[in-house]
């Protein structure tokens, strides 16, 4: 008599190993999301809306300086902007990976709105191409993940977009 758990199925693994799988992957998914929401409430609230060019770049290279921290304190086979291993990579390392890139594309496209409005000094023009630099590099990360998107036979080409899309 065979047991009904063993039925041909690879040996799942043990709740310990799960566990701290699972939880080092959800871990570091709720600091990227404290992250995200403590951006939003620095640099695109209402009220944050009344800060001045200056506050904006402090806040701006605070934010990427603790965006840069959190991308260091990812493993380096899942680290954003490390090579991708194979053609795919898990969901939820890509999630993880679009998530940075979405703050990361945030924050340039906002240090380029506020730098346009600031005064033109070299400081300024520096950190102008910076932003534009992190940009590209950005996008280009993120158009590069798109071949690291599983489509099966079965699904959609517009749900596929629609959730490229919403990452970004």
């Amino acid at each position: 008599m065979i047991a009904d758990h063993d039925v041909s199925c690879p040996i799942a693994p043990t709740d310990e190993e799960r566990l701290k799988v699972d939880f080092d992957m959800f871990v570091l998914a709720l600091r990227l999301a404290r992250l995200h929401s403590k951006a939003y409430e620095r640099l695109f609230s209402v009220s944050a809306n009344l800060n001045s060019t200056y506050a904006y770049e402090i806040n701006i290279d605070s934010m990427k300086a603790e965006l840069e921290a959190w991308r260091c304190s990812v493993p380096e086979e899942a680290r954003p902007g490390s090579p991708v291993s194979g053609p795919r990579i898990a969901e939820g390392c890509l999630r993880l990976h679009y998530a940075y890139y979405n703050l990361s594309i945030a924050l340039g496209r906002l240090a380029l709105y506020v730098g346009r409005k600031a005064t033109k000094t070299e400081e300024q023009k520096a950190r102008m191409k910076m932003a534009e630099k992190d940009l590209q590099e950005s996008s280009r990360a993120v158009a590069h993940l798109t071949l690291c998107i599983d489509i099966r036979p079965y699904t959609p080409l517009w749900y596929v977009l629609e959730d490229i899309l919403c990452s970004l």
